[in-house]
C-alpha cells in the first residue's frame, strides 16, 4: 500500500455506487500521482502530431533516429554502405525487412545533422538523393521503437464518399491500395516518397472530408512473454494469473513445496536447479523416489518449472520441488496409511505447501466415508507445520461435474479447495463446486512437464490446484511470517471476479464476495503477492452497514461491501494505506472521511 498525506472526504448528496475501483480494478489511493503526472506532461515536448478521436495529439520524435523504405532493396543496402554519418539500428531490426511487394525497410540513426527532426528528413533526403526513398520520423526511446511509414488509413463518413477519397488521393498524389477486410468504409492509403504516412494522414483529416484518419504506426507487437522459455507463449494460464508482473516481485525463492502424487522426473532439465533431496517414496519408505505416472511431473511444472530457456515457465520457478510419489490408484494394501505418511512427513520435515491434486470423487457415499487416520494426518499438518504457522494445504476440487467437492479436502475450512476455469474464464464443465470451494485457478488444456523431458497438455482441477499452491510459496517467499489461515486470506481476498458469475456477501464467507461455482474467484498472483508484502497488520472491514459515525483505524485497511447510511460518518485512519473495494453504497449527505 501506498503513502498519501492528505485528509479525503467524500460527500455524497444523492443516493450512488462509490466505487473507487472494482476487484479487478483495484488501485492504492496516492496523493502524488496527479502531480507527478502534471511533471511528467510539462517536460515533454511534442514536435509532431496526429488526429485521434477529434483530438490533436502531441508526440515527441526521437531524435536522430529515422525510417527509411525503399521498392529497391538494392538501393536501401546501398544507402548505408555510402553514408558514414548513417548507420542501421541493428539491435532493433536485425536485417531488411520485406513487409509488402517491393517493399523494404529499416530503422537508422545518424548524430551529425541538424537539431530538428523534421530538418533532418530534410537534409537527408538532398544527401541521399534519390526520390524513391522514403523517410519518416520514429517515435519512443531507444529501447522501445515506434515509428511512421508510408501508409496511413482513412475511414469514409458514408460508403458514397469513395470519390471524395479519390479526389484528395489524387490531389496529394497518394496511392489507394484498397479497403480494409471486414472494416467497411477504412481504406489504406500509401503517400508519395516525397512525403510520409504522418504528415499526409493529418493532411487528409484536416480536409473534414473523412471521419477518421490514421497513421500507421508501426507498434512492435510481439508475443506477450515475459520469459525465455520457447512455450510460455502456449500456457494461457501464465497471462490469466498476471505472471509476469508476480515474477518482477518474487519467483518462490526459499520456500519448500511439496507434490504428493505419482512423482516427479527428477531428471527432466525443467527441474535441474529445484528437485530437493528431501523427495520421499511412501510405498518403498525411501529415496529417490519412484515415477508412478505422468501426473506428479505435469503437476509438478505448472508450479516449479525452472526459467531456463528450455520448455515452460512454472508459476513459482525457485521453489524447493519435494516429490512424495504414492501411486494413487485404488489398492488393498496401506494406501490410506501411506498418504497420511506423507502429511506426517512434510510436517516433519517443514514443508512449506503441500499439493493434493488427488481426492476421492464423492458420489454417493458422501460425508458417509471417512478415514480418522488420514484427516488426523492432514489437520496435524494445518495445525502443528511450519513450526506451528500451520503449512499451506491445497486440494484440487473434483473433476465430476458435481455440486459435492472431492474427500478429503471438503473436510477442512483452513485447507483451500480448488477448482478449475478454461481459457474463457469460466468454470470449467467438470470442475466440481458447492459452498466448499475457494478460489478457481486455469485447469483446462494445460502445457507442463511429462516424464522423459517432453511436455504435455492435461485438463483437469488437477492442473488448477497447483497454479494455487505456486502462488501460496511466491506468498510466502515475500513473508514467511503469515500464517496457512493468513495465505489462504490473502490469496481468496486478491481473487478476481471473473466468469460473468454473480457475486455476493455469504455468511461464513468474510473474505469478499462469492459464488459456488466460482468460489472468491480467479486467483491473481500479483495482487496476492503485493498484499503479503504488506504485512498482516491489516484491518478487514467487509460486510458492514454503518448508521451512525464510526471509525476504523489501523496500519492498513481492506474495506469492501460497505454500505454508509444518511448522514453518518465513516471515518478511516491508517498509518499506511488502504484498498476500497466494489461495492461501496455512500447514501444521500453521508462522509467518508481517510486521513493518517
Amino acid at each position: 500500500m501506498r503513502n498519501f498525506d492528505k485528509i479525503f472526504v467524500v460527500t455524497v448528496f444523492a443516493t450512488s455506487l462509490f466505487g473507487i475501483t472494482s476487484c479487478s480494478e483495484k488501485d492504492f489511493l496516492d496523493s502524488s500521482n496527479t502531480a507527478n503526472m502534471m511533471m511528467t506532461r510539462a517536460m515533454a515536448t511534442s514536435d509532431y502530431y496526429y488526429w485521434y478521436k477529434g483530438e490533436k495529439v502531441g508526440i515527441s520524435s526521437l531524435n536522430g533516429t529515422f525510417y527509411v523504405s525503399s521498392s529497391d532493396s538494392v538501393k536501401l543496402q546501398n544507402l548505408f554502405k555510402n553514408n558514414s554519418a548513417i548507420s542501421s539500428k541493428e539491435t532493433i531490426f536485425s536485417s531488411i525487412d520485406k513487409e509488402h511487394k517491393k517493399h523494404f525497410w529499416r530503422i537508422m540513426e545518424t548524430s551529425s545533422l541538424s537539431s530538428s527532426t523534421e530538418d533532418m528528413i530534410k537534409e537527408l533526403k538532398t544527401k541521399v538523393g534519390d526520390e524513391s526513398i522514403t523517410i519518416a520520423p520514429v517515435f519512443g526511446d531507444n529501447e522501445n521503437l515506434i515509428s511512421t511509414c508510408e501508409y496511413f488509413y482513412v475511414r469514409l463518413k458514408n460508403q458514397n464518399d469513395y470519390s471524395l477519397l479519390e479526389s484528395v488521393a489524387k490531389q496529394n498524389s497518394t496511392e489507394i491500395l484498397g479497403e480494409v477486410d471486414y472494416m467497411p468504409n477504412w481504406y489504406v492509403l500509401k503517400s508519395p516518397t516525397s512525403s510520409n504516412g504522418l504528415e499526409m494522414s493529418n493532411k487528409f483529416y484536416e480536409t473534414n472530408l473523412f471521419e477518421a484518419v490514421d497513421p500507421n504506426f508501426m507498434f512492435n507487437f510481439t508475443p506477450n512473454s515475459c520469459v525465455s522459455d520457447p512455450l510460455a507463449d502456449q500456457q494461457w494460464a501464465l497471462n490469466t494469473v498476471d505472471a509476469c508482473d508476480a515474477w518482477t516481485i518474487t519467483k518462490g525463492k526459499g520456500v519448500s513445496v511439496a507434490v504428493l502424487d505419482q512423482g516427479i522426473d527428477r531428471n527432466h532439465k525443467e527441474f535441474a536447479e529445484n528437485y530437493s533431496s528431501l523427495s520421499y517414496d511412501l510405498t518403498t519408505k525411501s529415496s529417490p523416489t519412484q515415477v508412478y505416472g505422468e501426473h506428479g511431473t505435469h503437476v509438478a511444472g505448472i508450479i516449479g518449472a525452472n526459467h531456463n530457456g528450455i520448455q515452460i515457465a512454472g508459476l513459482a520457478p525457485e521453489v524447493s520441488l519435494v516429490s512424495l510419489s504414492h501411486p494413487l490408484t485404488i489398492g488393498s494394501t496401506e494406501r490410506v496409511a501411506q498418504l497420511a505418511s506423507g502429511f506426517g512427513y512434510a510436517t516433519t520435515h517443514g514443508i512449506d505447501v503441500i499439493n493434493n491434486s488427488w481426492g476421492d470423487q464423492g458420489g454417493k457415499f458422501y460425508q458417509k466415508m471417512h478415514s480418522s487416520l488420514l484427516e488426523e494426518s492432514i489437520q496435524n499438518a494445518l495445525t502443528n507445520g511450519r513450526n506451528g504457522k500451520g503449512m499451506v494445504v491445497v486440494f484440487a476440487s473434483g473433476n465430476h461435474a458435481g455440486q459435492r467437492t472431492d474427500y478429503p479436502g471438503y473436510m477442512f475450512p483452513d485447507a483451500l479447495i480448488v477448482g478449475s476455469i478454461s481459457s474463457n474464464l469460466k468454470r470449467s464443465y467438470f470442475s466440481t463446486y458447492d459452498d466448499k470451494l475457494d478460489v478457481m485457478a486455469p485447469g483446462g488444456d494445460i502445457l507442463s512437464t511429462l516424464p522423459g523431458n517432453s511436455t504435455g497438455k492435461m485438463s483437469g482441477t488437477s492442473m488448477a490446484a497447483p497454479y494455487a499452491t505456486a502462488l501460496a510459496a511466491l506468498v510466502l517467499s515475500v513473508n514467511p511470517s503469515l500464517t496457512n489461515s493468513d495465505v489462504c486470506r490473502i490469496i481468496e481476498q486478491t481473487a478476481q471476479k471473473g466468469g460473468g458469475y454473480t457475486y455476493s456477501s455469504v455468511s461464513g464467507r468474510p473474505n469478499g464476495t462469492y459464488n459456488n461455482e466460482m468460489g472468491y474467484g480467479i486467483i491473481n498472483a500479483p495482487k496476492a503477492i503485493n498484499m503479503a508484502k504488506e504485512g498482516t497488520n491489516t484491518i478487514n472491514f467487509i460486510d458492514k452497514t454503518v448508521s451512525s459515525n464510526q471509525t476504523v483505524s489501523g496500519y492498513n485497511i481492506y474495506t469492501k461491501n460497505i454500505t454508509v447510511n444518511n448522514n453518518s460518518l465513516l471515518k478511516f485512519i491508517l498509518a499506511n494505506g488502504i484498498i476500497i473495494d466494489k461495492p461501496f453504497v455512500v447514501n444521500q449527505g453521508a462522509q467518508v472521511e481517510i486521513s493518517f
